[in-house]
């Protein structure tokens, strides 16, 4: 497989918008509960992570590209290129982020309204990176399964790491049913990732085989056969991916009835599980050469 940078690079970039979401969101469900410091104080990880993985993706990206200095010319075309687009608002997006985080560390405020813009700005980037891959003839691309894959991975690595990184600084802090719906929302978050790409993988599967581009990609790419090829990583990735929704569907529901230390192992193992699942998945999604 030659394509770990771009798979790493996506990965990461996802993740990244997903955390700042989350973390949009989870500032709103504990503001009540937290004084201004404090919520800064619960939310500063997450932001820095979230950057640190931006940074860190748009890093791999460059590795994608035969002579890096040369990234500022796809910019020329935003009128008829996604990959134009897609480095603006993922360049934005990064920017943003940083930016919003290092304000927050200067001023000690969570700076809630522009991490909610820089959120805007990465689903956006996110869209136009899957509209890349659809207006390719590669068959196992040209299809919506490849935004709902984006999308999904951006939902369900944003709420898991969103809950590892914000419960335990929350803890000590909000009250036990505050808790419970800190859980209770990330787990009805990733089953809803999940369940959105499991209801149109048949569509997907189904489109695969009626494309009629299947004998026209050329050499070397080989997608339908490798897509064939790996069904064990496929049946792997929703294995890894049902399992850890449903020990996190069981952290959330022990909150009152379990001790702290089982819990955090719960999650924290779901969270292993669900993050497994979904690099696989993007393995599965690059893997186009025979």
């Amino acid at each position: 497989m030659h394509e770990w940078p771009i798979l790493v690079f996506t990965a990461m970039l996802t993740a990244s918008v997903g955390l700042v979401g989350y973390t949009v969101l989870a500032g709103l469900w504990l503001g009540g509960e937290l004084h201004e410091r404090e919520r800064y104080k619960v939310l500063r990880l997450p932001m820095l992570v979230a950057s640190g993985l931006g940074v860190a993706g748009l890093a791999a990206s460059f590795a994608h590209l035969g002579y890096p200095l040369n990234a500022p010319n796809t910019l020329r075309h935003l009128a008829s290129s996604w990959l134009s687009r897609e480095i603006l608002l993922v360049s934005g997006f990064i920017g943003a982020v940083c930016l919003t985080t290092l304000l927050a560390l200067k001023t000690g405020r969570a700076q809630s309204l522009m991490l909610a813009g820089a959120f805007l700005v990465g689903v956006l980037g996110v869209l136009a990176m899957g509209e890349i891959y659809r207006s390719t003839s590669v068959v196992t691309w040209m299809h919506v399964n490849t935004h709902v894959m984006f999308l999904g991975g951006l939902v369900l690595m944003g709420s898991v790491l969103g809950l590892l990184l914000i419960a335990p600084a929350a803890a000590g802090q909000v009250g036990p049913a505050t808790m419970r719906k800190l859980f209770a929302a990330t787990a009805a978050l990733v089953l809803a990732s999940l369940a959105a790409q499991l209801l149109v993988l048949p569509s997907y599967v189904m489109a695969i085989g009626a494309n009629p581009l299947n004998e026209v990609v050329s050499y070397p790419l080989h997608p339908l056969e490798t897509f064939q090829a790996n069904g064990g990583l496929r049946a792997a990735r929703w294995a890894l991916g049902v399992a850890g929704a449903a020990l996190m569907a069981l952290a959330a529901w022990r909150m009152s009835q379990s001790s702290e230390r089982s819990r955090w192992s719960l999650a924290t193992v779901a969270g292993l599980l669900l993050i497994s699942g979904e690099v696989v998945g993007r393995y599965v999604f690059y893997a186009i050469h025979g």
